[in-house]
């Protein structure tokens, strides 16, 4: 992650000022349902939102080669889940991503959220994470 916050975070000012959306990244010490995983946070329009993620995957995996499989997590409001459900496929031939939405009944008791995960390339992921 410190390659994420830069130094004095100024990575993370730098994301925030071009992409104009509020990012909080959590504590090393914070609890997380995910082990050794921190969350980031992030507030604004949903485009803005997705050039901030565009930003932070470029920023956390510029070293991945070219077509190097990376998986990212992202968690969404239970709400929100039976349109991206329904998009699912359409958004995967569009970005050529691998999109999958954990079951209902896998959601932990103390969230209402669900993980949707990403898998592909650098650009494959940028595109399917924005999408979703």
């Amino acid at each position: 992650m410190a390659k994420l916050f830069g130094r004095a975070g100024a990575t993370i000012k730098l994301i925030q000022t071009k992409s104009g959306t509020r990012v909080r990244v959590s504590n090393a010490l914070d609890f997380s349902p995910f082990p050794d995983t921190r969350m980031v946070g992030m507030s604004g329009s949903k485009s803005k939102i997705g050039k901030a993620i565009a930003m932070i995957f470029q920023e956390v995996f510029s070293e991945a080669g070219k077509d190097e499989s990376i998986s990212v997590q992202l968690l969404i409001p239970d709400e929100s889940c039976g349109l991206l459900r329904a998009n699912i496929k359409p958004m995967e031939e569009k970005t050529g991503s691998k999109i999958t939405l954990t079951p209902k009944e896998k959601l932990a008791k103390f969230t209402e959220e669900r993980i949707v995960t990403v898998v592909g390339n650098l650009q494959k992921i940028s595109d399917g994470a924005e999408a979703v």
